[in-house]
């Protein structure tokens, strides 16, 4: 007998169109600032830093004080395909008692927004964005997103006035930014953890940073140069 040919198959429904889940990444702030956040790396370790302004990058001044500056790179990671992009890096201005330093960096990158006023509120939402140390070899993670919520001030007779965080950090996340998660906006520098308890961390406020944004911008070219010598 003849076998019957089957019935011609159904037409597959049409695939989503791509740029719609690239709109969906756009749309979320935090994952757009992924591309400002870099490494800094220093010696036999590293740190994280992120573009606060045109050619300027902001950090922990624990991360670079042991090393001289011409040690010093900015690494910087394409979200989409993990390409790395290592900066040499030059120092503007520094603030040890607050743990906050500023480098020059030539990169065509769009520097994080840094809002000129922001009322801390405790549970607010944020996002942490950092580079934690997973080996003891170098490993590590690039920009890693981690988050969590603003906790109480924090004040300490050992160090300045921080902002508690609930969420969790490890070394190699210093420097980086916390972002308000809703908007993406810098809010504040993370720089420690607590040692006596999981889950909760400190940041440098956003005051102290806008504040030491503005001294760093202005910072004529003789004292950057004066800096780089030092």
């Amino acid at each position: 007998a003849t076998a019957t040919p089957p019935p011609p198959s159904a037409p597959s429904p049409p695939s989503a169109p791509a740029p719609a889940a690239t709109a969906a990444v756009e749309g979320d702030p935090i994952a757009t600032a992924l591309a400002s956040v870099a490494v800094i790396a220093c010696g036999e370790g590293h740190g994280s830093g992120f573009l606060v302004s045109a050619g300027v990058l902001a950090t922990n001044y624990h991360v670079i004080a042991d090393d001289p500056v011409e040690q010093l790179t900015a690494i910087f990671f394409d979200p989409a395909t993990h390409q790395e992009t290592e900066l040499p890096v030059s120092l503007i201005s520094e603030d040890p008692a607050h743990d906050l330093a500023f480098l020059a960096v030539e990169a065509d990158l769009v520097p994080l927004s840094v809002p000129d006023r922001f009322d801390h509120r405790n549970g607010h939402r944020v996002s942490v964005i950092g580079s934690p140390g997973i080996g003891s070899e170098g490993e590590r993670l690039e920009n890693v997103v981690t988050d969590g919520r603003l906790g109480p001030f924090y004040s300490s007779l050992i160090a300045p006035d921080r902002w508690s965080l609930s969420l969790t950090l490890n070394p190699g996340n210093s420097g980086g930014p916390v972002l308000d998660a809703e908007t993406g906006d810098v809010i504040g520098v993370t720089v420690a953890k607590f040692t006596t308890v999981d889950g909760l961390a400190l940041a440098v406020p956003h005051a102290i940073l806008a504040d030491r944004l503005h001294r760093a911008t202005a910072s004529s070219g003789d004292e950057r140069a004066a800096n780089d010598s030092l």
